[in-house]
């Protein structure tokens, strides 16, 4: 075991002299579950032990740096999965006790993670808001409204001052008006011809057609 521990041990010293971070570590991560498996009384063995663990923590460190620029990166080019992947593993190897660079890490995922997400919803999103446009456009209000409708349940997790979420909503609140302003016109011709029946007919469509909270 001593023999095969050494070897490994300057192995993993000329990798790490090489800044060849990931080999290190493996010739160190092997070194350490030899060692872990070694007679407690031998102080030899064990005083490897306590190295290896102490060279681990660099080596992870700077794996984690690497890791977090990387990181870094792909979220600065939009590369939502690749930059969670990085930077999870970031955090996996970052010394626990080095709180200032977890929480910098932490910043970044956090934006990759509801980057990644937005990027998702508005996928799901977008054949349902395009054909909410078409139908818009050629007055066909009916059929956007369900359009819409669909692609509110698929936006309905976002922060409500985001685009998506105001658009969306914005526009089923426009169609859902634009149903109901002729029953509006004819029940106030209704109601000035005193055909008080019909006009609360046409009113109850209204009500049907728009949103509880609208303020029509």
């Amino acid at each position: 075991m001593l023999e095969k521990t050494e070897s490994l041990i300057k192995s993993a010293e000329s990798k790490k002299a090489a800044k060849e971070w990931g080999l290190a570590r493996l010739d160190y991560l092997e070194a350490y579950d030899l060692l872990k498996k070694a007679d407690k009384s031998d102080t030899k063995l064990q005083k490897y032990l306590a190295d290896v663990e102490k060279e681990l923590t660099t080596v992870n460190n700077e794996l984690a740096k690497l890791q977090y620029q990387k990181g870094k990166t792909a979220v600065e080019n939009g590369l939502w999965k690749i930059a969670i992947d990085s930077l999870e593993e970031a955090t996996r190897l970052a010394n626990i006790e080095d709180v200032a660079f977890l929480e910098e890490i932490k910043v970044w995922l956090d934006k990759a993670r509801v980057s990644e997400r937005d990027a998702e919803i508005r996928a799901n999103a977008e054949p349902f808001i395009s054909r909410g446009d078409d139908f818009k456009r050629n007055g066909n209000y009916g059929e956007a409204v369900l359009e819409y409708q669909s692609a509110a349940k698929v936006v309905e997790n976002m922060p409500e001052n985001h685009p998506y979420y105001i658009y969306v909503n914005n526009q089923l609140l426009e169609c859902r008006r634009c149903i109901a302003r002729p029953y509006l016109k004819k029940a106030y011709r209704a109601t000035h011809a005193k055909h008080f029946i019909k006009a609360s007919s046409l009113l109850k469509r209204a009500l049907f057609v728009v949103d509880s909270k609208d303020s029509i």
